[in-house]
């Protein structure tokens, strides 16, 4: 393009021009040799909705698929959209809004509170629930002070007084064991995120659903009920622990005694119980736990530790026959059987990615220079697509 001449070594681009130069050039480039890798390859595409910086709401999707130069499975980003709106109440809300932070920072102030925001919880997403009750718990003294002191001191905006939304506030925050509730969703909250942070990871890690998902639902259950019971008989009501032997954590119940109502106590602790029944029911429904054909148990098979078990045979055609495409199974068996035999080079694989451990069963080849498991190794069709979904 320059020739022989020096122009390399002085060239250079504005910001503008820079940007240019990479969105109508050089991205093209690189979304056509990803849609090249794509093409042959089974994907899943992932949504996830958030705020940037600027506070603008962004819709950010990747795909999740197998890369054949990398041997393993890959996420990438593949679109952002933004997501814009501008109503007449948002404006108005903005400018009031200033307003009542500017207030709450003199109740801050009086009780040497750092000047935090509250955290908004979006009902639809649990990763902001614990951290938006944490952040409420920390300024409970505070709110509690601004809605029935501050605000009435001040004689601050009669109109503000006479909203829906003041009346809902002022109501929960009289509710004797309001705080005791939001404590309890923060705690149980931490329950959730500990197994469901887990799975936040680039990596495939549906071989391991089925055992988190097992251990919460007996830690749920160990909270209200009698482990003892057979597994038909959990659920019955009449099987409920009675409340005072819910388990819930001491800052808890040494808030409850405090409250000085012990009515009010006894209903909190069989909500709790009913909260944990109810987490559990949801967790059988929306998985296949209580299935007859058990996906999530039978992928386990996928782990280092469970391929060279018995029962993996069985696994692995439960899980082929779920896919969306025709597997030969008797072939299957019979590679699955000779698998079973293989060594992995690596002595510790606990830090190997289950994508990495399996692309070297892909690659082994037999005694005439030809792929050793076709059934496995055609596009990867049966662990791949698993371990993609």
């Amino acid at each position: 393009m320059f020739g022989q001449n020096n122009a390399l070594q002085s060239f250079s681009l504005g910001r503008t021009k820079i940007t240019y130069l990479i969105t109508e050039a050089l991205a093209p480039y690189f979304k056509n040799e990803q849609r090249k890798r794509i093409e042959d390859s089974y994907f899943t595409l992932l949504y996830d909705e958030t705020t940037n910086a600027a506070g603008r709401k962004e819709l950010h999707i990747a795909i999740r698929y197998w890369c054949e130069s990398m041997n393993s499975i890959v996420t990438q980003h593949l679109e952002t959209f933004f997501i814009g709106k501008s109503r007449a109440d948002d404006i108005c809300m903005t400018f009031s809004t200033v307003g009542r932070w500017e207030d709450f920072c003199v109740v801050l102030e009086k009780y040497n509170f750092p000047f935090y925001h509250f955290l908004r919880h979006v009902p639809q997403r649990w990763l902001t629930i614990e951290d938006a009750g944490k952040r409420a718990l920390l300024l409970w003294t505070a709110t509690k002070y601004y809605f029935f002191e501050y605000i009435l001191r001040e004689k601050k905006d009669k109109t503000l007084m006479e909203s829906l939304a003041y009346r809902r506030i002022a109501n929960l925050l009289k509710r004797p064991t309001m705080k005791e509730e939001v404590m309890f969703v923060v705690l149980s909250a931490n329950i959730f995120t500990s197994v469901t942070s887990v799975f936040q990871r680039e990596e495939p890690l549906i071989h391991l659903l089925y055992s988190e998902l097992k251990n919460l639902i007996k830690i749920l259950i160990g909270r209200c009920k009698n482990t003892n019971l057979a597994y038909d008989e959990i659920f019955k009501g009449s099987n409920l622990l009675q409340p005072d032997k819910v388990v819930v954590d001491k800052t808890i119940l040494d808030e409850l005694d405090r409250c000085g109502d012990s009515v009010a106590k006894i209903q909190f602790l069989e909500k709790a119980s009913n909260h944990y029944v109810s987490a559990c029911q949801y967790i059988l429904e929306k998985s296949s736990l209580q299935s007859k054909n058990n996906i999530l148990r039978s992928v386990r098979c996928l782990h280092p530790s469970e391929r060279q078990k018995s029962y993996s045979i069985s696994a692995i055609m439960t899980a082929a026959k779920a896919l969306p495409f025709e597997i030969q199974t008797d072939i299957l068996t019979d590679e699955w059987k000779l698998l079973q035999e293989e060594k992995y080079p690596e002595t510790d694989i606990s830090k190997i990615r289950i994508d990495v451990y399996w692309s070297y069963f892909f690659t082994l080849k037999n005694s005439f220079g030809n792929i050793k498991y076709p059934i496995k190794s055609q596009h990867k069709n049966v662990v791949c697509k698993i371990l993609i979904q």
